[in-house]
């Protein structure tokens, strides 16, 4: 390539690229989407496009059949291209917008970004237009040794975080506070906001004190969301030392204001100190000083107090204001600062800021925030009386008792490294031993998850994972299946499907999902333990996706799988173990080891799986209880096996998505039956979390049905659903009682449904008329009702319609206490 060649390629692409190297022996051409950090190499002419001009406001660069990977903001009411744009002009914080290529997806036509864009993907319905901050101009070749400067006019921040690594941060934690990944979730909440970091936006700096201080993310680094996360937050160690915080403000001051430092001059310098305000005696001579240094050069100075023995007079020193000093105790407490300290940045740019929640109640009066005012700078903290306010905080939930084998609680993993999900089943029969089952049919795989060649996935990273196990069964054929984590790697125990019985007469479908918690480079297989297993229709399945990079972290905070210890044939509330979250998960904790109960933390979806065994010539019933429906009454979800015919243990589960109110509690209630767990297959299990999507815009819809349907008549074609219990954007139409895709990408669809007394059932989730899977239950010879359900990840389209279709001489079981049948879809991951 030549050298124009490589440079105008570029050009195309800014900002997406804004330097160029070409080798000198043979001409490749390599863009660079930052120039924070990079050296000129011998090997390559570098070429860097470099703002002159002020900030256009008028101009956008075209990337067509392309949308961010970032999440945007839909604009209901916008339709043309035109007004899209105007739309983004008219918000200074707008950085881009996707536009479809016709106005026809009822109100999602128009999408604002305002954040950096940076990694995109092809779409063919939709194009991207990035503003243009500035019209790129070619630099001199050489030594890169600053970042670029930012266009005149365009205010951007500077942003180091200088958080507290000592020893007191854990040894003075909150009851159920994990400190550590508090700290962590903040840092990463915070970026995510509309901060925006980027080459030419806002930049961040990390620095972590204990007995020394050290830089963990320099300024000088590529300023990309993703590299600030993955190489530096996720590299903050276990507490440890002493508290030596000038050493860590020295370093701030040199990554902002030293030559070799990478500070802007045009850019608002801000520094965010998290800490107890501790300081070891022996440094607390230096404090004054080094906060002084930073005052004096009019840095913004946010402090932020964490532990339950805070320094607030040493915090309240720190602060450029009042208003900027603020205590971080716990989870659920951290939405509320996150917005306060970003909005005490936006400020500096005149960017509009962001709706803040209330604070929660506090615990204890000592942990609110006092509004007493900050010190001059002339005043030196005390180094011998600093007030110290304690908070002391009652956990919610007790040990488990002395019968308890299953293992402890495990802490939350971090996110993981990158969109994970996949749905893959078979074709044709498969007989055990069959380890691996032969899982060659591809129903979507997000960034290649899952391999066809060797029938196995590989985790990015450690995560908590959502999975399902689908089988076929044959007529009078059982079959035991179990996905267990390889090679050490899992936290969690197996994860198994049991079906023993060998009465029914035609073909059936069973499934059960549930959470496991990984550690990175865990492969798994899906084995068929014993029995036969087919699938024509997409019967036997599996399908995973990552809870910790799908939603956010505070839906990661408020994650719980909970286990049963043992079998178990009495009425009353599933005792249950948490082994993913519970106690640690939030300042008192979501799950009640004393109760067995799950407490929603705030209103809004969630999403809940739970699984039992059924015993032999039992029937059995289990309740997820505690929900209430928009008028009050009582919402009850039914796991129904109502049978006595079974000759062996089998397998009932389901997948619930479903509004709760902030302070439900909820648990699982077994109404009649004996309730096992065999073997390590893991039977009885509840897990929770809420639906908050970290990429996207939410996108569900969940309906329901509170009475049977007799289609022997004729095909329910589409299958009617009588409740309506969400539907975002009115994806879910009424009147067609079908449901368009508004927003493309990769969701989770759930179906489920009752079977009835001798009769058969064929049950079928389609998209644009073709099948995606079914519910089979064939069978004529069980005399009583049973619930089945079937879910998938799927890659959907704008405009794609899914419809719910009951075939012929289909008797579709479901009633008004347990609410068996059942439509559900969430938005995972965009395209």
């Amino acid at each position: 390539m030549t050298a124009d060649r490589c440079l105008q390629s570029c050009i195309e692409r800014y900002p997406f690229c804004v330097a160029a190297d070409l080798r000198k022996t043979d001409s490749h051409c390599y863009h660079q989407n930052s120039l924070s950090g990079r050296q000129w190499n011998s090997c390559c002419t570098r070429y860097e496009l470099v703002c002159y001009a002020s900030k256009c406001s008028d101009s956008f660069a075209n990337f067509a059949n392309t949308v961010p990977s970032l999440p945007g903001t839909p604009q209901p009411t916008i339709t043309t291209l035109g007004a899209c744009q105007n739309a983004c002009y008219s918000n200074s914080s707008c950085a881009a917008f996707v536009l479809a290529h016709s106005p026809n997806y009822q109100g999602y036509d128009c999408i604002l970004s305002f954040s950096t864009v940076g990694s995109t993907t092809y779409s063919a319905t939709y194009d991207l237009y990035v503003r243009e901050i500035c019209h790129p101009t070619v630099a001199p070749t050489g030594q890169v040794t600053q970042p670029p400067t930012p266009p005149s006019g365009y205010c951007v921040l500077d942003i180091v975080f200088v958080v507290d690594n000592s020893g007191s941060i854990v040894e003075k934690e909150p009851d159920g506070v994990d400190n550590l990944e508090l700290i962590k979730s903040f840092l990463r909440t915070v970026i995510q906001s509309p901060i925006q970091v980027g080459p030419y936006f806002d930049h961040v700096g990390l620095v972590k004190f204990e007995s020394s201080a050290f830089v963990l993310y320099d300024l000088c680094q590529s300023q990309t969301l993703q590299s600030v996360v993955a190489n530096g937050i996720n590299g903050l160690p276990t507490p440890a030392g002493e508290t030596n915080t000038p050493e860590g403000l020295r370093l701030a001051y040199d990554m902002l204001y030293s030559e070799s430092g990478c500070g802007r001059q045009n850019a608002q310098k801000v520094v965010v100190l998290l800490t107890d305000g501790q300081t070891t005696l022996d440094f607390r001579s230096r404090y004054a000083d080094s906060v002084n240094a930073l005052k004096n050069r009019g840095t913004t100075d946010v402090a932020i107090g964490v532990t339950t023995a805070i320094n607030m007079d040493d915090l309240r020193y720190f602060a450029s204001r009042a208003d900027d000093v603020n205590t971080l105790l716990g989870f659920d407490e951290l939405i509320y600062v996150v917005g306060q300290t970003v909005n005490s940045m936006l400020v500096l740019c005149d960017r509009p800021t962001i709706t803040t929640i209330t604070r929660p109640q506090q615990t204890s009066p000592g942990s609110a925030v006092s509004t007493s005012p900050a010190p001059t700078s002339s005043r030196a903290p005390s180094t011998s009386t600093a007030s110290t306010t304690t908070t002391t905080r009652t956990s919610t939930t007790t040990p488990t008792t002395t019968t308890t084998t299953m293992a402890t609680t495990t802490t939350l993993p971090a996110p993981v490294a990158r969109p994970f999900g996949f749905s893959v089943s078979q074709s044709g029969t498969t007989n055990a031993p069959s380890n691996p089952v032969p899982l060659n049919i591809l129903v979507s795989s997000i960034n290649s998850s899952y391999s066809t060649a060797t029938y196995s996935y590989t985790t990015p990273s450690i995560g908590i994972y959502f999975a399902e196990i689908c089988v076929g069964l044959v007529a009078g054929k059982t079959a035991r299946m179990s996905l267990v984590p390889g090679g050490g790697g899992g936290t969690t125990p197996a994860m198994g499907l049991v079906w023993e019985s060998t009465i029914h007469n035609g073909a059936e479908t069973a499934c059960r999902g549930g959470l496991m918690q990984l550690l990175p480079s865990v492969t798994q297989q899906l084995y068929l333990d014993s029995g036969t297993v087919f699938s024509n229709n997409s019967e036997t399945m599996l399908s995973v996706f990552s809870v910790s990079d799908a939603m956010t972290d505070a839906a990661r905070q408020r994650t719980v799988h909970a286990v049963g210890n043992s079998s178990f044939g009495y009425t009353g509330v599933m005792p249950l173990v948490a082994t993913i979250g519970g106690a640690g998960a939030g300042a008192a904790g979501v799950f009640d080891a004393a109760k067995s109960t799950y407490t929603c933390t705030a209103d809004g979806l969630y999403f809940f799986s739970f699984t039992a065994g059924s015993n032999p010539f039992q029937a059995t019933r289990v309740e997820l209880d505690g929900l209430k429906d928009e008028f009050g009454e009582n919402r009850t979800f039914e796991l129904t096996r109502n049978t006595l015919k079974h000759n062996g243990v089998t397998t009932l589960a389901r997948e619930v998505l479903i509004p709760c109110a902030a302070g439900t509690k909820l648990y699982l209630n077994v109404s009649f039956g004996d309730v096992v767990t065999p073997g390590t297959y893991q039977l009885i299990t509840f897990s929770a979390f809420p639906y908050l999507p970290r990429y996207v815009a939410p996108q569900a819809w969940v309906l329901l049905k509170d009475y049977s349907s007799d289609t022997r008549g004729g095909s329910m074609d589409p299958f009617y659903f009588n409740i309506v219990a969400y539907n975002d954007n009115n994806l879910y139409d009424e009147g067609s009682m079908t449901v368009t895709i508004r927003t493309p990408g990769y969701y989770y669809v759930y179906i489920s449904t009752g079977t009835a007394r001798t009769t058969p059932l064929y049950f079928a989730l389609r998209r644009n008329g073709a099948t995606l899977i079914v519910i089979n239950h064939m069978t004529t010879t069980l005399d009583a009702e049973e619930s089945v359900g079937h879910g998938v990840v799927v890659a959907l389209n704008a405009n794609d319609v899914l419809k719910v279709v009951g075939a012929v001489e289909t008797y579709s079981f479901s009633s008004v206490v347990g609410e068996q049948t059942s439509f559900f879809g969430m938005l995972l991951y965009g395209l």
